[in-house]
């Protein structure tokens, strides 16, 4: 069904009513309501021959029966409602309805827009601006001025979230949502959407861009340029090569990179790997390494990085002169049994502080002199020397820094062997751990001159020398045992420190070892104290001392104390027993001794209560100490 409109159609109709009207013919002189078309609409009036009765509205024809339906009402003489029209004739006929017009005025302008529905060219229309204009071009027939557009869009962006449209939208919906939404380019296809600026200008001076400009546009502006230059642009620095696109800030910072943890990535011609990647962390790293030349390590990992900024040099002596520039690397190794000589270059060719790693790994001795054959000193075998350069304009030995690390060969994790009596003016020693001491001795002959200020370890004992006239000393390592807490009561021999705490012995060893025993005896008796040895000692000298039977006496102590001597003791048991100590008193008791081990490994301190039972206490206990074997010290005639 469609709008159709017809010029000189008219016909009569009779009908009553409010209802649908037959038509009874053409007018004389006019064309029937066939030429609208069945099923088509058509605007229509309808007027009574006589009397005051008359409709405008829009009717739908009939060809079965040539009727007009009345199916909206525009106007009438029923204030705009279906008029009951009444008996007679009235004639119909198609009008162009006031209601429905659109017309030019004097001034050239379509005025008023009365609209409130339907559509030009199948293009809806709102009640006073299309809603919709649908078309090839939209032209303005004026230049823009500085402040007046020629063709302007107004509107204000929603600002409520959830927007997915904004003032200018090409294309469906925003598939996200967003608020102040200026405008959207929205295109759903398998294949690449554009927005495009072109200026196809080739001049020097032409060029595309997107300028986003901020509140601070006063002068040249603070403001963002992503743009490209024209085939034949002219100008000077990089911003201004020709077919270049560029992306700058004016008066304020430019500022790459991302929100989330995502990484930076850089491509060149199209590779299938990045040239330089920035890692969420902030790291860089590049797929080719920058060379030495650029200020790079022209390496890629830490280690070969060191290698290549100090470089390697192997050289093996010859007896002759081996002469530095200021391009030889940073280590130099020497080899072989002959001495050589070593030229640096002049300080002139070199930055200040520079330095060379000289080391000599082999047995002859190494001379380095300045590049006019002063020579600043020597590195002897399995030394490193450091030659740095003090000035840039001199060549006299004073010119250099000539430092020995005094360093020769590593052994061990982490230990370090020092060569040719290196000062160290502080020796800081880093924390142990449950698998490695601080410091670790290794065992060495002592020297046959004692030196002043000397600490040694011969694989036994530890020794010191103070000063060079009383001579070396030993330094005591003492191994201790210590009841904390009361001992089990003791009727027949027993350890009396418990099961495991025997004295451990070295065979052949000598030692100096002290027991100190604390007891309460429980029941009047004596005691018997053995020191068992796990093998007959080659000589062992026992000093002994008891409180008085009667219990401990507080200091000064009383005559009645008991003291008595072995010596050349060779029995593995020695074995002697106490008089009879009262009942429930607590009694002291120490040995010294001096024993000369055989091949026992182990000293045991036991007791036996001849009545009742002793119990050990807290606080008892043995001290040993292993001595040198030598007379230690200078000794006088």
């Amino acid at each position: 069904m469609a709008l159709v409109l017809a010029d000189r159609v008219k016909e009569t109709t009779t009908t009553t009513g409010t209802g649908t009207v037959t038509l009874a013919g053409a007018a004389t002189g006019y064309q029937s309501f066939a030429a609208i078309g069945n099923a088509n609409t058509t605007y229509y009036c309808i007027a009574g021959q006589s009397g005051s009765e008359w409709e405008v509205g829009l009717g739908t024809y009939t060809a079965a029966g040539t009727t007009l339906s009345r199916t909206t009402v525009f106007a009438s003489s029923n204030a705009g409602a279906l008029v009951n029209f009444s008996a007679g004739t009235k004639d119909v006929f198609c009008t162009y309805s006031a209601a429905r017009s659109v017309y030019e005025d004097a001034t050239g302008n379509v005025d008023g827009y009365p609209i409130t529905g339907g559509s030009i060219n199948n293009t809806p229309i709102g009640g006073t601006t299309p809603n919709t204009i649908a078309g090839t071009n939209i032209s303005s027939a004026t230049q823009p001025t500085n402040t007046v557009p020629a063709l302007a869009l107004t509107g204000t962006p929603n600002n409520a979230s959830g927007g997915k449209t904004g003032v200018l939208a090409v294309g469906p919906n925003f598939s996200a949502s967003d608020k102040n939404i200026m405008a959207s380019f929205v295109q759903d296809i398998n294949d690449y959407t554009q927005v495009i600026v072109q200026n196809p200008n080739s001049g020097t001076s032409a060029s595309a861009d997107f300028i986003v400009n901020n509140n601070n546009t006063t002068g040249a502006g603070v403001y963002g340029d992503f743009g490209i230059n024209s085939s034949n642009y002219v100008g000077s620095g990089p911003f201004s090569l020709p077919d270049a696109t560029y992306l700058y800030s004016n008066g304020g910072d430019l500022v790459i990179g991302t929100v989330s943890a995502n990484a930076i990535r850089f491509v060149a011609n199209n590779g299938s790997s990045d040239v330089a990647t920035f890692s969420s962390g902030g790291i860089l790293s590049l797929a080719t390494p920058l060379a030495i030349s650029s200020g790079g390590t022209g390496a890629s990992t830490g280690n070969a990085a060191l290698t290549s900024l100090e470089g390697f040099t192997t050289t093996a002596t010859s007896g002759g002169t081996t002469t530095l520039s200021n391009t030889s690397t940073y280590k130099q190794y020497f080899t072989g049994t002959l001495n050589q000589t070593i030229t640096l270059p002049s300080t002139s060719t070199l930055a200040q502080g520079w330095s060379f790693h000289i080391v000599n790994n082999g047995t002859g001795t190494l001379t380095v002199q300045t590049s006019t054959a002063v020579s600043i000193g020597t590195v002897p075998p399995n030394v490193t020397a450091m030659p740095t350069a003090l000035t840039t304009s001199g060549n006299a030995a004073t010119d250099w820094e000539f430092g020995l690390t005094d360093f020769s060969t590593s052994t061990g994790t982490g230990s370090v062997v020092l060569n040719s009596s290196p000062t160290i003016n502080f020796l800081g020693l880093g924390s142990g751990t449950a698998a490695s001491p601080p410091l670790d001795f290794t065992a060495g002959t002592n020297t046959t001159t004692p030196v002043a200020g000397a600490v040694e370890y011969d694989g036994v004992s530890f020794f010191a020398t103070g000063d060079t006239t009383s001579g070396r000393g030993f330094v005591p390592t003492i191994q201790t045992f210590r009841l904390i807490a009361n001992g089990t009561n003791i009727t027949t021999i027993a350890n009396f420190y418990g099961t495991t705490s025997n004295i451990s012995l070295v065979a052949n060893a000598y030692y100096d070892i002290e027991i100190v025993l604390i007891f309460l005896k429980n029941t009047a008796g004596t005691v018997t104290w053995t020191l068992t040895n796990s093998a007959a000692p080659t000589q062992m000298v026992v000093d002994y001392e008891m409180s008085p039977i009667t219990g401990v006496v507080a200091p000064p102590g009383t005559a009645t104390t008991l003291r008595g001597q072995a010596i050349n003791v060779t029995a593995a048991a020695y074995t002697f027993t106490t008089g009879s100590i009262s009942n429930n008193v607590n009694t002291f008791a120490r040995f010294r001794l001096l024993l000369r081990n055989g091949n026992g490994t182990s000293l045991r301190i036991q007791a036996t209560s001849n009545a009742g039972s002793i119990t050990p206490l807290a606080g008892s206990r043995w001290f040993a100490q292993r001595l040198p074997d030598a007379n230690i010290g200078s000794f006088a005639a």
